[in-house]
């Protein structure tokens, strides 16, 4: 339980980051059949795809100057990842460069794995 408040905590910490003062930030979560999905979305600076192929590898930073002033290593997401794999689940991110971006978590009902076959 703890551990996924902090991949909740991550995200949204991520996306404040990522987005200009007063800029809204939106979570979304529904029950599947399968499991739960947890999204955070943003609509800030948001990334190519060559920094989303990156974004979950350890110390990669998207706007490094501007995760130095708020304290950031590059660890969050890679530990996000972790976490939510060891629960079964996934992470997904969608984004556009200058639109914003979505992540979205995937954790799957204890005992059920047919999600990953589709």
């Amino acid at each position: 339980k703890e551990l996924i408040k902090s991949v909740l905590y991550n995200l949204i910490d991520n996306a404040a980051k990522a987005s200009s003062k007063g800029q809204e930030i939106f979570l979304l979560y529904s029950d599947t059949e399968h499991g739960s999905i947890l999204s955070v979305v943003d609509y800030g600076i948001g990334m190519d795809e060559n920094e989303i192929k990156k974004v979950t590898e350890p110390f990669y930073m998207v706007d490094k100057s501007r995760s130095r002033q708020n304290g950031g290593a590059g660890l969050g997401l890679t530990l996000c990842c972790e976490i939510v794999n060891r629960h079964g689940g996934e992470i997904s991110i969608r984004s556009q460069k200058g639109q914003g971006t979505c992540v979205s978590v995937f954790i799957p009902q204890k005992g059920d794995n047919s999600w990953s076959k589709k």
